[in-house]
């Protein structure tokens, strides 16, 4: 069992308040995963807006991310935190 978060979904690029599912998660005593095929890569912006959209994600016990998903990576890439 587990609460799933998203960053940056595919349809209309919605992100989650990770921090108050990481409480619920804690509360439940429940796995806390992020999928963050598109919205992981926000934490490497210098703009505080568009850093901000992924804060909190540390909180996740896992994230699943998808380099492809950004211009020029390979198809076959991606990793699991």
């Amino acid at each position: 069992l587990a609460i799933v978060g998203t960053a940056g979904s595919v349809t209309i690029g919605a992100y989650d308040d990770f921090d108050k599912i990481a409480d619920l998660a804690n509360e439940y005593n429940t796995w806390f995963h992020v999928d963050a095929a598109f919205g992981f890569w926000t934490r490497l912006s210098q703009n505080p807006t568009i850093r901000n959209l992924t804060n909190c994600i540390g909180r996740a016990d896992s994230i699943a991310l998808d380099a492809h998903k950004w211009p020029g990576v390979d198809y076959d890439c991606g990793a699991l935190l």
